[in-house]
């Protein structure tokens, strides 16, 4: 039964991100929460649980934003995949993973949003894009994602031991 707690997490994480974070952070760049959590939670207990969770997260933030249907999910599924880095030990150290994955993850979330929103027809300016929107969250995620991880990491240990893939120690 706890399994399914993660659902109003990432329920409260859309709500947080479509409406309250725009007034709670008046800056032009914020970080993406949702992309946070999958991230993290990929890093943890690998790509799988991260495709889940980028599932029913994208979903909520799709409902409750006005971006179309489907895009987040889509863009979240790169950045689920990002795990890889964690699962396969491409790198010996946990945090730098986070951090890398992080900054990766951020740059294929805004990338896959921005070829679907250009699929639907959107105009993007990719070059404005890239340099004031995909840049700036991409650092911003990456300076958060050690809070999120850690954050993540605990309330895993707690509530989902069984879900977590081997962790080695910083």
């Amino acid at each position: 039964m706890r399994y399914y707690l993660f659902i109003p997490a990432l329920f409260v994480l859309a709500v947080l991100q479509s409406s309250a974070l725009s007034w709670l952070l008046p800056f032009p760049v914020r970080p993406d929460l949702m992309l946070l959590a999958v991230l993290s939670w990929g890093m943890i207990a690998g790509a799988h649980q991260a495709l889940l969770w980028g599932l029913v997260g994208g979903l909520m933030v799709d409902l409750l934003s006005g971006a179309p249907l489907g895009l987040t999910i889509i863009a979240l599924v790169p950045v689920a995949l990002t795990a890889l880095v964690r699962e396969y030990s491409v790198l010996e150290s946990n945090i730098l993973a986070v951090l890398l994955g992080a900054f990766i993850g951020s740059v294929l979330f805004y990338l896959a949003s921005m070829i679907v929103l250009q699929s639907t027809g959107t105009r993007v300016p990719w070059g404005e894009t890239f340099l004031h929107v995909l840049l700036p969250a991409a650092v911003v995620n990456s300076a958060l994602v050690p809070v999120a991880y850690i954050a993540l990491r605990s309330l895993g240990e707690r509530l989902w031991p069984e879900q977590l893939i081997a962790v080695r120690e910083d």
